[in-house]
């Protein structure tokens, strides 16, 4: 049974791949995990993840004089 508060603890953090998580979570393969994960949250990891990136700050760029 998947951990989903774990999953998505480990989703959070850049550092690690979708395939050092599901290894992490004792998955054998990316794909079970993603389906698991799936069920559970409504969302593929890579989705949760790409939903749940920071907000990164808008720079206008300067205008040429």
């Amino acid at each position: 049974m998947l951990d989903i508060e774990k999953a998505k603890k480990l989703l959070l953090d850049p550092k690690f791949t979708l395939s050092e998580i599901a290894e992490e979570l004792n998955y054998d393969s990316l794909q079970t995990l993603s389906s698991d994960f799936k069920k559970q949250a409504g969302v593929t990891p890579s989705k949760f993840r790409r939903l749940n990136e920071p907000i990164k700050e808008y720079t206008p760029k300067s205008k040429s004089k």
